[in-house]
């Protein structure tokens, strides 16, 4: 959409028209004369942004056709579905309706950019014709006769009366414009390779979500993947070398820096991280300038403050106290490279080496605080990586730009910034497979803000060379450490908390210091265990487990069991007959890497079957099923239901057991005070009608959202019903008296002891 109307020459000639008034006015004394030209090179910049790229860049299209019409009404509020957050799914579509001599027509509009018409326009649409929807059943008629109508770009659309849509500035519609048209470029840059376009995403548009990146966080460069405070000073300085080798004074290079995150705040979505990145980078500006240490820090602070008003929440941000702490290390650390000997080249290096790594230390305990994981290698990598992201960073925005204004060129750039970016992802997925490049710790665990804090300032002010005031506040921050505190009386009370986990199972037990783990999948994230179940262990304060209950062999059982094994210590990996079988006779299976696992870390495995028991401190586990001569290939069959004594309360565990001799088996058990459905609460024949004889205390269910509501359970008034897909994490929790509570989101209930 043009604001300022469609030029009435090329794009490409406005710009070059535009270069010229710059250098013209760059070459006259200040005046009307500079004045004047500088202002006619700002309008045809704004002209060169907006105008529509003369390539065009859609997948292949079946059938291209304009269609004309009057707008009735456009659909910018779709109805979102449940999974509004799956990133597997594709996002919601918003359609068009338009009036034309054959009908009202909808047409598919794009998922980005801002809408352009509005009812009542006339429009002309370059539209791409799909194929018809099939029919809903055979031998049906198709939902389309004529096909889907799809808008590919909004540059397709040639209204005659085109307002600006209420409530959108023209400042949001040229931003969103040439946001657009940088995408266009990175994709044309990128062209097949999913790396570059990774890349080009995460250092030129914030976007940090892609998978090639995930090397980078694993080797403790994660910060290096997203737009922060360093790389705005990269491309700071990246435009002042020039300035410096030409001589000019201070305030003209102050200028183009705030040129520099003007264009960056125009290019990458203003996010909380981009614009404290840009606040901070604006900040670092002085410091190169002369400004003195306290003049900084106050400066820091205040702008801390001042978000902090907006928004108290951001306090407890990891984005957010990282991005300051590491910002306070590097200008207390910077003034060291003002005293450096020009003659003694080791102690130089030295110190800039020591400048590079002082936002690492700053935020090491922050780091361990939030994600318990230290990167022993980050301070040498940060260290070479910090060069080499200086060197790419200014020229991978320099090639994006050039490939806005030279769509021709885009390919070319592509070629020879592709290999680069593919040979550095090379690299850095070699450094994820080195030994101990991530060590698990409980160093900094949620109990220790206090401590995390005092060490945090500990370590800027050895930064800032302040010796005394470091070891005070180290000293300090370990004394108040829970680990320096009196140890309490060691408590009886059962705990046992579901983790919502999606559609699986994830089971946390409790009993003073000790846990037991049973089942830890997920069938829609493989990644379950990184995700959820270790933050979980952690917030706990869980160091070890005494054991792990595999109850069979389903991914949404076991899916985030081996990384468990490789996190922490496991001192028993109990499993059902048939997965032991299954282990020997597969090879590929998942069970067999789950033992092969165990056996490399020395895990001890135990088979168990029904009828099998054992202790664990005040409590006994009893195994209920699969029968120890059952022979059967069907893991949901054949998997482990166990059963807890604690405290005088009885609670089951059902696993995926809901064939119909098992659920006959529960009409000759004691009745439960928390059952745990079988199968994520599937319809299992006859146990409804078992369980309304007997009702148990509590229903609880691992599932999904979308089973959880449309099974039989959500509607079933024998008992409360708690549901992870509904009410999230579950917490049952049994003192010593029996007296039991379970807590859930907006739920909460509580059951005496027994007279």
């Amino acid at each position: 959409m043009h604001v300022l109307g469609p030029p009435p020459i090329s794009a490409n000639s406005i710009g070059l028209l535009g270069l010229l008034l710059l250098a013209w006015g760059w070459k006259h004394r200040p005046g009307l004369a500079r004045s004047t030209c500088l202002g006619l090179c700002a309008l045809c910049a704004t002209f060169w942004i907006q105008a529509p790229s003369p390539l065009s860049h859609g997948p292949s299209d079946l059938h291209r056709s304009t269609l004309s019409g009057t707008v009735v009404a456009v659909e910018t509020k779709p109805r979102i579905p449940e999974w509004q957050r799956d990133p597997r799914r594709p996002p919601p579509s918003r359609w068009m309706q338009l009036r034309t001599k054959s009908g009202v027509q909808k047409v598919l509009l794009p998922h980005q950019g801002f809408t352009t018409v509005g009812a009542g326009d006339k429009v002309i649409c370059a539209v791409t014709w799909l194929p018809a929807r099939p029919p809903v059943w055979a031998g049906g008629t198709a939902k389309d006769t004529q096909g889907v109508a799809v808008l590919r770009n909004w540059k397709d659309v040639i209204v005659d009366s085109m307002p600006i849509p209420e409530g959108i500035s023209p400042w949001s519609v040229i931003k969103t414009s040439h946001q657009e048209r940088v995408a266009e470029s990175i994709k044309r840059i990128s062209g097949s390779s999913n790396t570059s376009t990774d890349w080009l995403n995460a250092l030129v548009l914030g976007d940090n979500k892609g998978e090639s990146l995930e090397a980078w966080r694993g080797i403790g460069l994660g910060h290096m993947a997203a737009i922060s405070g360093m790389h705005v000073s990269m491309l700071i300085f990246a435009g002042l070398i020039p300035l410096r080798l030409m001589g000019m004074s201070m305030a003209w290079q102050a200028i183009v820096s705030l040129v520099v995150v003007a264009v960056l705040l125009l290019t990458v979505p203003w996010k909380a991280p981009v614009l404290r990145a840009s606040l901070q980078a604006i900040l670092m500006v002085p410091m190169f300038l002369g400004a003195g240490r306290w003049f900084f820090l106050g400066t820091l602070a205040g702008v801390a403050g001042f978000l902090l008003v907006g928004n108290a929440q951001h306090v407890s941000s990891i984005g957010f106290q990282c991005s300051f702490v590491a910002t306070a290390a590097l200008g207390l650390a910077m003034p060291r490279l003002e005293r450096r000997p020009f003659d003694d080249w080791p102690r130089r290096i030295s110190r800039v080496v020591l400048v590079m790594c002082s936002p690492w230390l700053a935020v090491l305990p922050l780091s361990a605080y939030h994600f318990g994981v230290i990167h022993p290698y980050g301070a040498v990598l940060t260290v070479l990586a910090s060069p080499i992201l200086s060197l790419i960073l200014p020229i991978l925005w320099l090639t994006v730009f050039l490939g806005l204004g030279f769509p021709e060129l885009a390919a070319v750039l592509g070629l020879i910034v592709s290999p680069i970016l593919m040979t550095l992802q090379w690299l850095l997925e070699t450094l994820s497979t080195l030994p101990f490049v991530q060590i698990t710790t409980n160093i900094f665990r949620p109990d220790a803000a206090i401590t995390t804090a005092l060490v945090t300032v500990g370590l800027l002010c050895l930064i800032g060379g302040r010796i005394k005031w470091s070891i005070s506040a180290v000293v300090f921050g370990l004394l108040c450490s829970p680990d320096m505190r009196p140890n309490a009386i060691e408590q009886s009370e059962f705990r046992w908390d579901v983790l919502s986990v999606g559609n699986g199972s994830a089971h946390l037990l409790q009993l003073g210091s000790k846990a037991w783990l049973i089942d830890a999948g997920s069938s829609g994230d493989l990644q379950v265990s990184r995700r959820c179940i270790l933050p979980a262990l952690r917030n706990q304060n869980i160091r070890t487990l005494e054991g792990i209950v595999c109850t069979h062999a389903d991914l949404d059982h076991i899916a985030g069991v081996v990384p468990i094994l490789q996190a922490i210590p496991v001192g028993t990996l109990r499993i059902p007959p048939l997965m032991l079988q299954e282990a020997l006779d597969h090879p590929t299976s998942p069970s067999h890497t789950l033992l092969a696992t165990a056996a490399e870390m020395d895990v001890p495995v135990v088979v168990t079957a029904g009828g099998d028991e054992w202790i664990f401190e005040s409590s006994t586990f009893k195994s209920l099923w699969p029968p120890k001569n059952l022979v059967s290939r069907d893991r949901n069959h054949a998997s482990l239901a166990l059963e807890i004594v604690v405290h005088g309360r009885r609670f089951r565990l059902s696993g995926d057991a809901d064939s119909k001799s098992m659920i006959s088996e529960i009409e000759n058990e004691p009745s439960a005070d928390v059952f745990e459905l079988p199968h994520h609460g599937a319809r299992c024949r006859g146990l409804a009608t078992i369980l309304q004889k007997r009702p148990p205390r509590l229903l609880l269910q691992s599932s999904s959202r979308r089973r959880a509501q449309k099974g039989l359970w959500h509607t079933w008034s024998g008992s409360p019903h708690l549901a992870t897909g509904l009410h999230g994490g579950i917490c049952i929790r049994v003192d010593s008296s029996g007296y039991m509570t379970a807590a859930a989101q907006n739920r909460f209930y509580t059951w005496p002891p027994d007279p």
